[in-house]
Order: structure tokens, then C-alpha cells, then sequence
């Protein structure tokens, strides 16, 4: 499973699934779920290997992104972990990332096109809102 960069996705997922701690927001968000760790610990390292410019929303400044849509997400989790989850909570998870600043939104995914992320999570205080219990 490769995304449009070309980066193999599936190698990527399953290295941050045997990877040993998980990413540092997780830890600092309070997430224990292991579908949004292994999501968060995907998500940095496709924007670390992130190949393609995306124009900012605001002003005229360039920056690298990655393309995940909810299928590819559910596949990738999947195939990686063993264990299904379905499109709905991958949808979920998605959206919860984007509302407590792990993820931000550049390009809105249309049907057939998935939707292009950038990884934005740094650290620093804790967020003032308490999380839904079923995103933990």
C-alpha cells in the first residue's frame, strides 16, 4: 500500500506498531487506545517523510503534507494491528485528532480523493479541554 509520494505505507504502519515508546502525544494527550496510538505514531512519520507541497490556507507560505484518507486508514490499521476497525471510528479518530491539535486539515478530501493532513502536534501544556472518554 503505497500512498502518492510513493511511500510504502504498510511498512510504515508496522514499524510504528512495534515501535517502543509511542509517540510522546500520546502520553501527553492521555490517549491509551491502541488504534489512535498507532494512528498518531503513523501520521508523524508519513509527515516526516511527507514529499508533497501543499499550499497553506492562509498566506503564501509552502509546506509538506501527506494524503490519508478513513479507508486507507482502516486498511493500514488492519493489516498492521490484526484488528479491524470500522470506517465510522477511523472517521472519528480522525476528525478527534484534528480538534485537539494533533492534525490540522489542509486539503478537504472529496469522494475518491483523500484528504491532505499535516502533523502538527508540539509539546507543551496539555489541552484545556477533557477528551471524550471513548477517544482514550
Amino acid at each position: 500500500m503505497r500512498d502518492p509520494g510513493g511511500l510504502d505505507l504498510l511498512a510504515l504502519a508496522q514499524k510504528v506498531v512495534l515501535a517502543s515508546p509511542p509517540h510522546p502525544a500520546c502520553a501527553q494527550l492521555g490517549f491509551k487506545k491502541p488504534h489512535i496510538i498507532v494512528t498518531i505514531g503513523l501520521c508523524a512519520e508519513m509527515q516526516a517523510n511527507a514529499r508533497e507541497e501543499c499550499t497553506e490556507r492562509q498566506g503564501s507560505g509552502h509546506k509538506k503534507c501527506f494524503h490519508l484518507s478513513t479507508r486507507k486508514l482502516v486498511a493500514l490499521l488492519t493489516e498492521a494491528m490484526g484488528l479491524p476497525i470500522s470506517q465510522t471510528e477511523s472517521q472519528k479518530t480522525l476528525q478527534a485528532l484534528v480538534a485537539v491539535g494533533v492534525l490540522e486539515v489542509v486539503v478537504k478530501g472529496k469522494v475518491g480523493r483523500a484528504t491532505r493532513f499535516r502533523f502538527i502536534w508540539t509539546p507543551g501544556p496539555s489541552p484545556s479541554q477533557e477528551l471524550p472518554y471513548w477517544l482514550k
